[in-house]
């Protein structure tokens, strides 16, 4: 990408909280993700789940998180110069480390995920901290990410959401409900979505708000995303249900504490 381009997309990041990247993996790279997906698939871990209806075959929602260390293309992949270069590049960031991957499959009938940020999920805090959600099939303007715009900037924790249902997960201090008159409050303009096609990807940050609508397009919508940790990192007990669990994995940490590169690897 050229220079400007690349400052013009830097910008949009830290102006929207994300930003359309297009054709960030093409050939083998893109290949290898597909690789990737397929073993995760044959062979989930225990954090797998299927959010959507059972009873409908086309209406799953299959999730799987942090099977890097098992699946060789997710390591290859998160470690690659032309990722770890565009995201250096888009934060402006002096070092970047994986937090995890997820792998996400959703049936043509498959279900929405409710309006949420990713942060309260997660036991790692940062202004800088962003997922790469990578389209490996092509997906439709309206069966894609939604954003709402400088919503990364706001001052709050959000209770997380339970993607079986969409309702918020129990009360916890220092935690707001987001809920339809939180967003409208919010919102500073209409929710911004994107056609993609494969190997496409969305750099967000991981306090950006967002959704995704059910799948009704009858084919199947395949995402890799890998989440990474930047300038500002550190270790937090401001969760709520952490996930992937690392604290029930035996991470141990006091709030505040740098970033452990044993558990998250530094790739820059």
């Amino acid at each position: 990408m050229r220079e400007q381009q690349i400052r013009n997309m830097s910008e949009e990041l830290d102006r929207d909280g994300f930003v359309h990247c297009k054709q960030v993996l093409s050939g083998d790279l893109l290949a290898l993700a597909q690789e990737a997906v397929e073993s995760n698939l044959k062979k989930p871990s225990p954090m797998a789940a299927n959010y959507g209806d059972k009873t409908n075959p086309e209406g799953y929602f299959f999730h799987d998180f942090n099977n890097w260390r098992r699946i060789k293309q997710i390591e290859a992949l998160f470690r690659h110069d032309s990722i770890v270069s565009l995201l250096q590049d888009l934060t402006r960031s002096q070092k970047l480390w994986f937090f995890h991957d997820h792998v996400l499959v959703k049936g043509g009938q498959g279900p929405g995920t409710p309006w949420h940020h990713d942060r309260p999920y997660y036991l790692v805090d940062g202004p800088k901290n962003v997922s790469i959600w990578i389209a490996l099939t092509a997906i439709k303007k309206n069966h894609c990410l939604e954003f709402l715009r400088g919503s990364h900037k706001i001052a709050k924790l959000f209770m997380p959401a339970k993607f079986e249902n969409g309702s918020a997960m129990e009360s916890k201090e220092g935690f707001e409900i987001l809920n339809d008159s939180a967003l409208q409050s919010y919102a500073t303009s209409e929710p911004v979505c994107f056609e993609m096609e494969a190997g496409d990807a969305v750099v967000f940050n991981h306090k950006t708000i967002h959704r995704a609508p059910a799948n009704d397009s009858n084919r199947v919508r395949i995402a890799l995303s890998l989440r990474y940790l930047c300038d500002g990192a550190t270790l937090t007990k401001k969760v709520v249900n952490a996930t992937p669990p690392f604290d029930r994995m035996g991470l141990k940490f006091s709030e505040g504490d740098p970033i452990p590169e044993n558990w998250f690897p530094r790739v820059y």
